[in-house]
């Protein structure tokens, strides 16, 4: 009877190894898919629909807001950014003015070719998106981080793989502004309520980044 009483006990105990083992993996799997986020810059075609003044300056933010998805996460400042092959010269052009203009930042640090295992990476591509006849705004481009989390018994690594596109069926997106706009929502910053920031969600033909910018880039990679 102890035998057999025994046999059960050690049944018993590798079951609930089993499904703590399980538990684990489910866990560890569930926490590495990625999280994505995506923002797009669009074009009014009535002038009058493109600026919204903030009235009162108290409410106006000390920083470029940062993306949901990015608060809280840990980021290294290099990434590396590849081309994708529909994507037209005069917007490659454009984003390496872009990709100047962070690097200059000296939060971030952009590196053109494959990035390593585990390292933040940025796609810079184009796509088609016919807006309707009815519709009073053209969309630019659209852009956003891709934040992948990796968690182990020893500690929790993340990375972001973003994407900043423009939007082809519309050659003035083709330009740095859009690529800064793109590039800056890859990264993590959010869109801001300000006419003079990059970030602004309507086209201003800005491309140098304001104070604020910089404060929200700051802000991400502390």
């Amino acid at each position: 009877m102890k035998g057999a009483l025994a046999v059960r006990q050690q049944r018993k105990f590798w079951k609930w190894v089993v499904l703590g083992t399980m538990l684990v993996m489910g866990v560890y799997y569930l926490s590495g898919l990625p999280v994505t986020q995506r923002e797009a810059l669009l074009q009014p075609d009535e002038p009058v629909t493109q600026t919204t003044p903030v009235k009162n300056p108290a409410h106006r933010p000390k920083a470029t807001p940062t993306a949901a998805i990015v608060r809280d996460v840990s980021l290294s400042q290099t990434y590396y950014y590849h081309f994708k092959r529909n994507l037209p010269l005069p917007g490659r052009r454009a984003f390496r003015a872009a990709i100047a203009t962070y690097n200059q930042t000296g939060s971030v640090h952009l590196i053109q070719g494959k990035a390593p295992a585990q390292a933040n990476r940025i796609t810079l591509r184009a796509y088609h998106k016919r807006m309707p006849k009815r519709a009073n705004y053209r969309e630019l481009g659209e852009g956003g981080p891709a934040i992948i989390r990796e968690t182990s018994f020893w500690h929790v690594a993340t990375w972001n793989h973003g994407t900043a596109s423009m939007n082809a069926d519309y050659p003035v997106s083709m330009t740095r502004a859009v690529a800064v706009h793109e590039l800056g929502h890859a990264l993590g910053l959010a869109h801001s309520r300000s006419p003079r920031s990059v970030m602004y969600p309507y086209k201003q033909h800005r491309v140098h980044l304001t104070h604020r910018d910089r404060a929200g880039l700051e802000n991400i990679y502390q």
